[in-house]
This record gives structure tokens, sequence and C-alpha cells, in this order.
């Protein structure tokens, strides 16, 4: 009796000519990697839009929370002082340009701030330095009004009738003028009375003189009692 060990025959595929070739793979073998392959794409396609949705999520509430809470400084965050700006190339202070710009308070600006211009009927009362802005003033003749900060107005050349001048035009007012019945007493009626001031204080003086002089000559006028052994000096 004689026993097969090769196991059961597989069926061979005929080539072209009619004769038997190799043997045909299992067709699950043959579809297996393919498979796996496109299930693999599958998960992680899956997996990556999972994570981006998540992180768009995050990333929302991040900004919902930026923009709803204020504004903070770090305590941390370095100042520049007065006369310097933030310089980001060299994270650290500049300073400003003498006669250029200027900054006044510590700041951490990105670059100073650019000296005012005296305007046309304003001359330069202090120059412009790093630490200090321009500073303007109206020429003499004119001032800068209250009613009309913006521009130098001419100054009053004189008073209504009635009334007289109590001060001067200034670069930031104009002449003032009040009734002349209650305003100041005139320079004539000063030096009058200045001058009766003087002339009483003179007499006062004479007078004064002459009773201590009148005294004196009393004191003299008298005779000097003299001692005798009668009388005791």
């Amino acid at each position: 009796m004689t026993i097969n060990l090769r196991g059961p025959r597989q069926r061979t595929l005929p080539d072209r000519k009619g004769q038997h070739g190799r043997r045909a793979p299992a067709s699950s073998i043959a579809g297996g990697p393919r498979l796996r392959f496109g299930y693999l794409v599958f998960v992680m396609g899956v997996v990556l839009r999972v994570k981006a949705a998540s992180a768009m999520s995050v990333r929302k509430d991040e900004i919902h929370q930026q923009s709803s809470a204020p504004l903070e400084r770090s305590p941390q965050q370095k100042l520049c002082p007065p006369g310097f700006y933030m310089e980001e190339a060299i994270r650290g202070c500049a300073p400003c340009t003498d006669g250029i710009d200027y900054t006044n308070h510590s700041n951490t600006l990105p670059s100073c701030l650019l000296c005012t211009t005296c305007k046309s009927g304003e001359e330069e009362k202090n120059r412009c330095t790093p630490t200090k802005d321009t500073e303007c003033q109206c020429k003499p003749g004119t001032f800068r009004g209250e009613d009309a900060p913006e521009f130098c107005q001419k100054c009053s050349t004189g008073c209504p009738d009635g009334k007289i001048m109590v001060m001067d035009c200034t670069p930031w007012s104009n002449i003032n003028c009040v009734d002349q019945e209650s305003g100041p007493p005139s320079r004539l009626m000063i030096a009058i009375i200045v001058i009766g001031l003087v002339i009483t204080a003179v007499l006062i003086g004479c007078m004064v003189w002459c009773c201590l002089k009148g005294k004196e000559a009393d004191r003299r006028q008298r005779p000097v009692p003299r001692c005798s052994k009668q009388t005791a000096c």
C-alpha cells in the first residue's frame, strides 16, 4: 500500500500552450497587504482630523479668553527711561535724538515722539531735548486767549473810555482794564501821599529834636547847689 506524503494536490493554471504552470496563490493572501495599507491610511486620516478639530477648538477658547480679559503688562517687562525708546532690533533701550524727538515718561514705545514745531506767530521759549518737548509762546504784542487757544491774537492798544489799565499784555493774556472809579489810585495821587508822609515824618523828627535840645538847655541854665558847713551836699 502506497501512502501519499505530498498531501492534497493543488490546482495549477494552464499556460498559453495548455500546459500546467505555477500554482495560483490564494485570493486572501494576494489581497491582504492592500487591505491592511488602506485601513491604516483611513485610521490615520481620522486621527488627524480629530486632532485638528481639537486644536481649533482650544485655539478659539484661548482667543476668546484673550479678547475678553483686560490687557495687563507683565511686571517683568522692562521699561525704558525718559529720553529712550524700546529698540526691537537690539531688544533694549535706544536714545532719542536731541532736537528731533523725545520721550518724557518711562515707556516701551517702538520709537520716540517727534518734537513740536512752533507755529507762525509763535516763538520758541525752550528748545526740544530728549526728555522734553519744545515750548512755544506767542511773540511780543500778541497773546493766546482762552476763547481761541489755537493761534495768537494781537494785544489791545488801550482801554475804553472810563477805564484804566491795571495789567499789561502778556503772551498768555490781553491787557486788563477796570473802571476808573474802582481802579487803583493814579500815580499823581500816590506821589502826593508819599510826599505827605515824608513831610510828616520830618516834622515829627524836628519836634523831637527840639524837645531834646530844650531839656538839655534847661539843665545847663540851672544853678548847681554848693555845699557849706550848714548844709549837707
